[in-house]
């Protein structure tokens, strides 16, 4: 009986050590997208301030988050593929707000997202496949 008891705490220390541990890379993943969003608000409200240097900062921070290995899936040429988008139309938008060119910035954040819209939808149609 005294067996049966200790491997029965043991197989629900193991679960209970898997149930915590599965939430943290959710976390992770939901904390860097609040972020991504939190710099593309930014974004929009430097483009509607015309402040240049903002612009660079919150498009910037957008490169760097699209670049954190939490989400990456380097088995998928797919997801890849929308990665690097996503950063290409980042790094568009740094271009233009170091140029000072506000119709450039504008059309960077259209295609910034554009490419969250593509990417999130892929997401969904592979998590609805399994």
């Amino acid at each position: 009986m005294k067996l049966l008891s200790l491997l029965t705490a043991a197989t629900l220390s193991v679960s209970a050590a898997k149930a915590q541990a599965a939430p943290t890379v959710d976390t992770n993943v939901k904390a860097l997208m609040r972020d991504k969003l939190t710099a593309a608000h930014g974004l929009l409200d430097a483009l509607a301030l015309e402040d240049y240097k903002k612009m660079e900062h919150f498009a910037s921070m957008l490169q760097d988050l699209s670049k954190a290995t939490t989400w990456s899936k380097p088995d998928s040429p797919d997801f890849q593929f929308y990665s690097k988008s996503f950063q290409n139309a980042a790094a568009y938008v740094v271009e233009q707000a170091k140029a000072h060119n506000l119709e450039g910035v504008t059309v960077g954040y259209v295609r910034v997202s554009l490419e969250c819209v593509q990417c999130h939808k892929f997401v969904r149609s592979q998590a609805s496949k399994h």
